[in-house]
């Protein structure tokens, strides 16, 4: 199945060839713009209808028609609306609509808040009005889209028509608005928000977001392994008919998770009775492995990327999320070694609850899962780049990351760490395979570029590494051009500059992942214990001597908070900055190509001036030809003066011979017409020339008067010739 990130770039031929005639003579659809009001919202609204393709006894498919509102407020367009084109022309379904929207819209840090709390995107999926449900993004994020995907000549009216003409549209009645929403499909307003799904998906599940997140901290924190994956549990042979049934029950679970009937409940059920033979965390025997290599219901989970069956096997603690098959690869690496997770939308909800912790994880090999990610890019470049891009996102923007520095965690413990095997780090693996885009991205993040791997190479003596580090701005080369790829160089860009600026302010602290209090927690802290007192006395003592200590304690705090809050605004500042850096080079970009139509289109205008003025010219020379007579007797006196008396016709040219010449113009007509009699008069001499029919009849004619044969007739008349010139 195709990627949702690069769907455009694949249907726009596609989508051409459906709309193939659309301007000119055969038109396949038809639009339509009025105003309306849904609710007491003031919308634009265009409705398009679309003739579908003709089936095959050649009748026409029925007509689909779309409605795509625009808020007169603040100028949002509904993206589900516009995207449900797509749907309608057979290029997507609705699932994988749905799947876009999550990945492109939902989990993407350019929609993500630009200040506390608010979101850029509107979710009214669920809204009691029927027109007004989708998604709703900016306007020009909308323009965008509609480019990327080839259908904004289909939409032009609606993003061309100026909001403050709201009065002079059409207007919608109730009747034809009502009449209008009854024609649309039952599938065009019951789209499935991604959100919306995912929380349906896990409504079973009994732990609130909290206490997944604290289960996943404790994980990650109480890790005796780390930093590498939990090693494969052993099997005893006293316990195989145990192993057995356990996997029995896997394989029933499995199977029901297909019809999506894999409950919470169901699963919970179905080992109830095990009895725990190991640490109350995991039960020992049912993390083990499944398969040769050594992966878990866990991985298998992930591989699928089923958030619900992810989600029951870790709460239900049936599976660990660290544990490692046969070679050390956790759930994560094999859940981002396939497209599942891309295809469904739901990659960032899974890393996010269960999966982040094996980030920063390694396997039996030291290899990280940007090891895993380089490893396979030539073969599946366009997935390794989404769930990079997804992981190092989720990082520098998702509340856990912020909260705990993961990302400086990432680049501390992560980023350069070497193999075992040849001491390569992620650079030298990208270096080697020539992954311009991973390279571009490493460098941008600060690899370290000077680290030797065993055999003494470094990254810097690729000649692919040096010519992006000679580059003013890392992440500003040939390997990278897509507007997505630009946001996430300057978001790392940014924060990258964030870090090394807390680094030298000595606020930097990522060695502990906090946990978040719970209501119990937070109760029982509040409590606090009391201290003994042996007499009033020594209280008072206790009390002069802390005095000063309590008060700097609480200065340093004071500080400490502020600096928290300072941190906290610089960062969302950072992120704003990045937002705007990106904006002003796309406008920079915009404007350039501006003045290259301006100078253009002023070449043009020139080139028309010299053709306007060369014109007139050529209408009057054909003018001129056709006034000229050539049956006009034509004499040039004094030449042919000479010519007559056989003199000499040798002369040369003065004023007066030659103001008796024609224009060459009216020579150059004359000349034709001579040439055109004078080939008439050689095809008639040819004509004329040719006697060998007449001279077939004329033997045919004496041949039946004679009696002699035809080719007897030549002798014959020789001899009468011969007879004639005797007598004479």
């Amino acid at each position: 199945m195709e990627s949702p990130i690069n769907v455009g770039d694949t249907t726009t031929s596609s989508i051409q060839n459906l709309l193939s005639e659309t301007h000119i003579n055969n038109p396949r659809y038809t639009s339509t713009i009025n105003s309306a009001v849904y609710s007491g919202l003031n919308v634009i609204q265009l409705t398009l209808t679309i003739q579908n393709p003709k089936n095959e006894d050649g009748d026409s498919g029925k007509a689909s028609k779309v409605i795509i509102l625009r808020r007169v407020q603040d100028s949002y367009v509904n993206i589900s609306q516009l995207l449900s084109i797509l749907v309608k022309m057979g290029h997507f379904n609705q699932t994988r609509l749905n799947n876009f929207l999550n990945n492109e819209i939902i989990t993407n840090p350019q929609y993500s808040a630009e200040e506390k709390g608010i979101n850029v995107y509107v979710d009214w999926v669920d809204h009691e009005v029927r027109q007004l449900r989708g998604l709703w993004i900016p306007y020009d994020k909308a323009v965008s889209l509609a480019l990327k995907f080839d259908i904004y000549e289909l939409t032009k009216l609606l993003f061309l028509v100026d909001v403050h003409s709201f009065e002079d549209l059409p207007k919608m009645d109730e009747n034809s608005s009502k009449r209008a929403a009854d024609e649309l499909d039952e599938s065009d307003t019951e789209m499935a928000s991604p959100l919306k799904r995912q929380k349906i998906s896990q409504a079973g599940v009994p732990k609130s977001d909290i206490d997944i997140r604290n289960a996943t901290i404790t994980i990650a924190k109480e890790n005796p392994n780390n930093p590498y994956t939990l090693i494969p549990i052993e099997i005893k042979p006293e316990d195989a008919d145990l192993v057995s049934d356990i996997k029995q029950k896997y394989s029933e679970i499995f199977k029901k998770d297909s019809n999506s009937e894999a409950s919470y409940e169901l699963i919970k059920s179905l080992f109830q009775d095990l009895p725990k033979l190991g640490s109350d965390s995991v039960h020992s025997l049912t993390d083990i492995a499944l398969d040769q290599q050594g992966k878990t219901a866990l991985h298998f989970a992930a591989s699928l990327a089923s958030q619900d069956l992810v989600s029951h096997l870790a709460s239900l603690k049936l599976c660990s999320p660290i544990r490692g098959t046969s070679h050390g690869e956790s759930p994560l690496v094999s859940m981002i070694t396939v497209t599942n997770a891309m295809e469904k939308g739901n990659f960032v909800s899974l890393l996010d609850s269960w999966l982040w912790p094996s980030l920063f994880l390694l396997d039996n090999n030291n290899w990280s899962f940007l090891h895993y990610m380089i490893s396979q890019y030539s073969k599946k470049a366009e997935l390794c780049n989404f769930y990079t891009s997804k992981i190092l996102e989720w990082l520098i923007s998702s509340d856990l990351g912020k909260s705990n520095n993961l990302f400086y965690k990432f680049l501390r413990d992560v980023l350069n760490t070497k193999d075992k095997k040849d001491g390569n780090t992620a650079l030298h693996l990208a270096s080697e395979k020539q992954a311009a885009w991973f390279i571009d991205l490493l460098v941008a993040l600060k690899a370290d570029v000077n680290v030797p791997n065993k055999m003494g190479v470094k990254p810097i003596d690729y000649d692919i590494v040096k010519d992006i580090l000679s580059n003013k701005k890392p992440g500003e080369t040939s390997s990278r051009k897509d507007s997505d790829d630009g946001y996430l160089f300057e978001l790392i860009s940014t924060n990258v500059d964030l870090i090394e600026k807390k680094e030298q302010l000595g606020v930097n602290g990522a060695d502990e992942v906090s946990k978040i209090p719970t209501e119990t927690e937070s109760s029982s802290n509040s409590n606090g214990t009391t201290d003994s007192q042996s007499s009033k006395i020594l209280q008072s003592i206790n009390q002069l001597l802390l005095s000063s200590n309590k008060e700097y304690e609480r200065i340093i705090k004071s500080k400490k908070e502020q600096i928290s809050r300072l941190s906290e605004q610089l960062h969302q500042s950072t992120i704003i900055t990045a937002n705007n850096k990106f904006l002003v080079s796309k406008i920079s970009e915009k404007l350039m190509e501006l003045e290259n139509l301006k100078v253009q289109m002023s070449n043009i205008s020139e080139k028309l001036q010299l053709i306007q003025k060369e014109l007139p010219e050529e209408k009057a020379d054909l003018k001129e030809d056709e006034e000229v007579n050539t049956d006009e007797p034509f004499i040039i006196k004094p030449i042919y003066d000479k010519v007559i008396s056989y003199e000499d016709a040798k002369f040369e040219p003065d004023e007066e011979l030659l103001s008796k010449i024609p224009s060459t113009k009216i020579l150059k007509a004359r000349i034709k017409a001579y040439e055109e009699i004078n080939s008439k008069m050689e095809s008639e001499f040819e004509a004329l020339a040719d006697y060998s029919e007449l001279t077939s009849k004329f033997k045919k004619v004496v041949s039946f008067c004679t009696g002699v044969s035809e080719n007897e007739v030549d002798e014959l008349l020789d001899g009468l010739l011969e007879a004639v010139e005797s007598q004479q």
